[in-house]
């Protein structure tokens, strides 16, 4: 059985590409869905060997590089983390981003959770004292021979 090829209906207006009115742009787009009008970065059309679909490009690419704000301080610590998100609602799993609440924050000297960090936030001796001696255990746990 041989069937006709399809026809797509026609239409009145002809297509125009356009923003539609009323569309949300930039700094305006809802949250989770970033665009280079929100992220500093910088591109530059290189010969470099891009690896796409598992062969290197052999013509020059657009290579774009999202700039940080603050490029000294790429690893920060738990703490200083802490101090900026903890109880607060973040977007997560870029670029799709879904909304969670920080409840602790952790690296590989110390682990906050959000109950100490209640308690220890209004309390600044106790928290320095509070994460000194977790760094205290840390140091000697690896120091430790086994």
């Amino acid at each position: 059985m041989v069937s006709a090829p399809f026809q797509l209906p026609a239409t009145s207006a002809p297509f125009v590409p356009d923003v539609i009115a009323g569309q949300l742009m930039g700094w305006n787009t809802p949250a989770g869905f970033p665009t280079f009008g929100t992220l500093p970065h910088s591109a530059s059309l290189i010969a470099g060997k891009v690896n796409i679909f598992g062969h290197l490009s052999k013509k020059k690419s657009l290579i774009i590089r999202v700039e940080n704000d603050d490029e000294q301080d790429m690893n920060p610590s738990a703490v200083n983390v802490a101090k900026q998100v903890m109880g607060k609602v973040v977007f997560v799993q870029w670029p799709y981003l879904t909304e969670a609440k920080v409840i602790a924050v952790e690296d590989e000297r110390v682990s906050i959770h959000g109950i100490d960090w209640l308690t220890l936030k209004s309390h600044s001796q106790r928290m320095d004292a509070h994460l000194t001696k977790n760094l205290s255990k840390q140091r000697n746990s690896d120091m430790t021979v086994q």
